[in-house]
């Protein structure tokens, strides 16, 4: 990014030095601003990847394609230290597998508006621990919001980070609710 403009810099010496001076002072503002950006970025914590996933891939049924690479991001993201990512990554994951358990049921209508539409994540999450054909867990049940609290944080939250730590908390629960969903999506399908 800097070449350019050493290049314009050079090609303008001796004969323009207004020009030189102005492409300089341009140059020095990139040069900071690129330094500044590196010196403040936090430090990497990337962990090597581990040989065990955040998540299990095979809590999910193979032929789920796409909730497998949405898990295969979330990993990704968790063993590359983007807990803000990988946050968001599982609150998509839970937010689809809702969905598609209750169509896989036939009962999609029961979480959709007037217009067609589904649901905000909050409305499902209320709609799916009170659905009995899901069959959801206690425990599903009460993790469910704090997936889509560290999803939103990790989402939409300019003044907070996702941590490993919040994570960490979540895993058990997060675990469960994912293979409980899954289990819900393959039963709707009979």
């Amino acid at each position: 990014m800097l070449r350019p403009l050493l290049d314009s810099v050079v090609a303008a010496f001796p004969l323009n030095v207004k020009e030189m001076l102005a492409l300089i002072d341009e140059l020095s503002i990139k040069a900071g601003s690129d330094l500044e950006a590196v010196l403040d970025a936090p430090e990497a914590t990337t962990a090597p990847a581990s040989t065990v996933p955040f998540l299990p891939d095979d809590l999910l049924d193979a032929r789920q394609g796409v909730f497998q690479k949405v898990l295969w991001e979330a990993n990704r993201c968790y063993d590359n230290a983007c807990y803000n990512a990988c946050a968001t990554m599982l609150r998509r994951l839970v937010e689809a597998l809702i969905v598609e358990a209750y169509e896989r049921h036939g009962i999609g209508t029961r979480i959709q508006n007037g217009n067609g539409d589904y649901l905000d994540f909050s409305a499902l999450i209320g709609k799916a621990t009170s659905e009995p054909v899901l069959r959801l867990t206690r425990n599903t049940k009460r993790v469910l919001p704090n997936v889509k609290f560290c999803g939103d944080l990790g989402a939409h939250n300019r003044m907070a980070l996702v941590r490993k730590a919040d994570l960490d908390r979540l895993h058990d629960g997060v675990r469960g609710a994912v293979e409980e969903l899954s289990r819900a999506v393959a039963a709707g399908r009979a």
